[in-house]
C-alpha cells in the first residue's frame, strides 16, 4: 500500500466520521443492535456502489472536476442546476445540524458551571460566533484548529470506548419496542457519505483505478466499523425507555448533550463523562469546520464574491445567520437537519450518479475506461433504492412505489 493510497483511505474515512455518529444510536435505538448493523451494512453497500458510480463519471472528464461539472457534462444545464441547488441545501442542512448540536452541548456545559450558567441562553450565538471567527480568517486558520480537533476526536474516542466497554450489558442489545423502522436510513446515509472528495482523489491518485476502488471500499468500511462499535457502546449502556433513555433523547432532537448526561448519570464516572463530552465536542468541531468552510467557498464561487475583508464578512454572515435562525426556530434541528441532509445526499450521490452513468453509457456514448460493476439492471435497482429513501424521508413512500413503473419508463426511456 502506497502512502498516497493510505492517505486517500484516511481522507474518505475522515470525511464520513463526524458529528453524524452522535445521532445514529438515537435514531436507530428502537430496533435493537443486530437489525441496526444489518441496516448499516445495507446502506454501506449502497454508498460504496454510488461512490464507484461517481468515480466512473469523474474518470470520463479530464482534469479537476466536481459533482456540478460532472452533472453539466452528462445531463446538461438542468442536471447542473439540480446539483447546484441540492448541494447548497445539503451544506446548509448539515451546518444547521452541527451549529444546533454544538450549541446544545455548550449550553449543557454552561449550566453545569455555576459561574457561567447565565451564558446558557446565549450558547448558540457564542458557538456560532467562535466558528465564524475562524471561517472569516480562511482555510489556514481552519486547518490549524481542525488538526487539533481531529487529534482530540481520536484520543477521546479511544478513551471513551476503553472506559465504557466493561459496562456494556449484552442483554440490552436485544431490546426493541416496535417493528423494524426505516426512518433512520436518511441519517445513516448522511453518516456514510464521502463522495464529495472522490473527484479530488482521482487527481491525487493519478487516475489509478485499482487504488481508487480500494480506497473507496476500505476507506468507507472504516467508519462503518467505527459506527458499529459506537452503536454497541451506546445501546449496551443507555436504556431505551425512562428518564434519560434513548427514546427521550430522540424526542429532544439534541443527542450531543443528552448522551454526555446519560453516561454521567448511569456510570457516575467523571472520566467517562469527560471523555464523552470531549468526544461529542471534537466530533462537532471537525464536522462544522469542514461544512462551514465548504459552504463559504461554495457561495464565494457560485456568487463570485471576492474574499476581501468585506467579502469574507458577507460570506460568514451568509453561512451563519441562516443556520442560527433555523436552529432557534427548530429546537430539534440536529436530527431533523441530518435527515434532510440525507435526502440531499440521496439526490446528489444516489439519483444523479445513476442518471449521469446511464446517459454517459447508453445515450451520449461518452463512457470510457473504468466501468462500475453492474449494467442496466443494477443502475435501475440503485435508482429505485435512492427514490425509496426519499420516500421515507418525505413520507410519500406508498405514492413512490405506486408510481415507480411509470416514473422509470420516463427516466430510462
Amino acid at each position: 500500500m502506497t502512502g498516497r493510497m493510505l492517505g486517500s483511505i484516511l481522507l474518505i474515512a475522515g470525511t464520513c466520521v463526524g458529528a453524524g455518529m452522535l445521532a445514529l444510536p438515537v435514531v436507530t435505538a428502537l430496533e435493537g443492535f443486530l437489525p441496526n448493523i444489518m441496516l448499516f451494512f445495507a446502506v454501506w453497500v449502497l454508498m460504496v456502489f454510488t461512490g464507484l458510480l461517481v468515480l466512473e463519471v469523474a474518470l470520463w472528464i479530464d482534469g479537476d472536476t466536481n459533482i456540478i461539472s460532472m452533472a453539466r457534462t452528462t445531463l446538461g444545464k438542468p442536471g447542473a442546476g439540480v446539483a447546484w441547488v441540492t448541494f447548497l441545501l445539503l451544506l446548509y442542512a448539515i451546518t444547521t445540524a452541527y451549529v444546533s448540536g454544538g450549541a446544545a452541548l455548550l449550553a449543557h456545559a454552561f449550566e453545569s458551571t455555576t459561574l457561567l450558567a447565565f451564558l446558557a441562553p446565549y450558547s448558540i450565538y457564542i458557538f456560532a460566533g467562535i466558528f465564524a471567527y475562524f471561517i472569516y480568517y480562511g482555510t489556514a486558520a481552519v486547518d490549524y484548529v481542525n488538526r487539533l480537533a481531529v487529534l482530540g476526536f481520536v484520543i477521546s474516542y479511544i478513551v471513551m470506548v476503553v472506559l465504557i466497554a466493561p459496562h456494556v450489558n449484552m442483554g440490552k442489545l436485544t431490546s426493541c419496542v416496535q417493528n423494524y423502522s426505516l426512518m433512520a436510513i436518511p441519517v445513516i446515509v448522511t453518516a456514510l457519505t464521502y463522495h464529495i472528495i472522490v473527484p479530488s482523489l482521482k487527481t491525487y491518485l493519478n487516475n489509478n483505478v485499482v487504488m481508487l476502488r480500494r480506497s473507496i471500499i476500505i476507506g468507507s468500511f472504516i467508519p462503518f466499523f467505527i459506527y458499529c462499535i459506537w452503536e454497541l457502546i451506546v445501546l449496551g449502556v443507555i436504556p431505551l425507555t425512562g428518564t434519560g433513555g434513548l427514546i427521550e433523547m430522540h424526542a429532544s432532537g439534541q443527542p450531543s448533550a443528552a448522551l454526555t448526561h446519560a453516561f454521567d448519570s448511569i456510570l457516575n464516572s467523571t472520566w467517562i463523562s469527560t471523555a464523552t463530552a470531549a468526544f461529542s465536542l471534537f466530533a462537532l468541531v471537525t464536522s462544522l469546520l469542514g461544512a462551514s468552510l465548504s459552504l463559504a467557498d461554495f457561495l464565494a464561487d457560485g456568487f463570485k464574491i471576492r474574499k476581501t475583508a468585506l467579502g469574507r464578512l458577507i460570506l460568514v454572515a451568509a453561512v451563519f445567520v441562516p443556520t442560527v435562525i433555523l436552529s432557534i426556530l427548530f429546537p430539534r434541528s440536529f436530527i431533523i437537519a441530518l435527515g434532510y441532509a440525507g435526502a440531499c445526499v440521496v439526490i446528489l450521490y444516489g439519483i444523479l450518479p445513476v442518471l449521469m452513468v446511464w446517459n454517459g453509457r447508453y445515450r451520449c456514448k461518452i463512457a470510457r475506461g473504468y466501468q462500475a460493476p453492474g449494467g442496466r439492471a443494477t443502475l435501475i435497482l440503485v435508482f429505485l433504492a435512492s427514490v425509496a429513501v426519499l420516500g421515507i424521508e418525505f413520507n410519500f413512500l406508498p405514492w413512490t412505489l405506486y408510481h415507480m413503473k411509470e416514473f422509470m419508463l420516463v427516466v430510462f426511456a
